[in-house]
This record gives C-alpha cells, structure tokens and sequence, in this order.
C-alpha cells in the first residue's frame, strides 16, 4: 500500500451500488451496525464518548475490490494498524459485512478524528474506491477516491 498509488479503475455502477447494500459492524461495540444513508443516535453518541466529531470506517483490503488471498489482505490490514498509530488515531476494530453473505466480512478499523486530508490520503494509499464517514449529527455518507471525481 502507498507505493504504487495506482488509479483507480472506473467504478461500475453495479459495485458503487453494492458499496450501499452491507452492514457495517464495529467489533469493539458490538450493538453499533452502520448503514450508509441512515443517522443513528449510536453513531453520535460513539464519537462524542472518542471527543471527535468524523470517523473513517475503512478496509485496506481488496484493493479496488479487486479479491486478494487472505495472506495479502491480512497483511494489508497490518500495515493500516501501523499507519493508523503512526498518524496517533485512535481506531476501533470493524468490519463490512455482506447481508447476502456472498462475500466474507471484510475486516477493517474505524479510524477516529480524521480530517478530510487524510481519508483522501488513505484511499489513495490503500487503493479504496470508497469508504465509509461518520460525522456527529449527520448520516453516514460513502465517500470515494478522489480519483472517482475526476
């Protein structure tokens, strides 16, 4: 990750569509399920107790969901835990979950008190068409690569 920085390839509309179909699951807060589109008092309530305003729910694996082993995506994840202590944000254990259950959950962390900068940076780094954004008293919205608003 971050290496190569590669584009992304066009986002077909079929899989921007499935970008709104899973759950989102914070694994260290079990009773909190994310969808896009929705507002949840749990979600406020969850970054207010972080003292942080916006959260990034992000995978690093998959790279433009593109499938990889499970070695590749667990490495992949590795290094987005080390990024994530490197940039000192406080991060909880996630995942994006299939309700079809095709695909297998997707581990990823919930990054807490990201700026704008950075989840454009992460994108880019971890090769992400999307992910998901938490903001206090909003809905929670996907946000693409900047590579998608070109």
């Amino acid at each position: 990750p971050g290496i190569g920085n590669r584009p992304p390839p066009p986002l077909p509309p079929t899989l921007e569509k499935a970008y709104h179909d899973p759950a989102f699951v914070v694994t260290d807060a079990p009773d909190l399920v994310i969808h896009i589109g929705q507002h949840a008092p749990s979600v406020d309530a969850l970054l207010a107790s972080h003292g942080v305003d916006r959260a990034l729910l992000l995978s690093a694996c998959n790279p433009y969901s593109e499938a990889s082993s499970e070695t590749v995506n667990q490495l992949r994840h590795g290094l987005l835990c080390a990024v994530q202590k490197s940039l000192r944000l406080n991060a909880l254990a996630a995942e994006g979950r299939d309700p079809t259950g095709v695909w297998p959950p997707e581990t990823s962390l919930l990054l807490l008190g990201t700026t704008p900068d950075q989840e454009a940076e992460l994108l880019r780094d971890y090769e992400q068409h999307a992910a998901v954004l938490l903001r206090r008293g909003q809905g929670v919205a996907l946000v693409k690569h900047a590579g998608h608003a070109v």
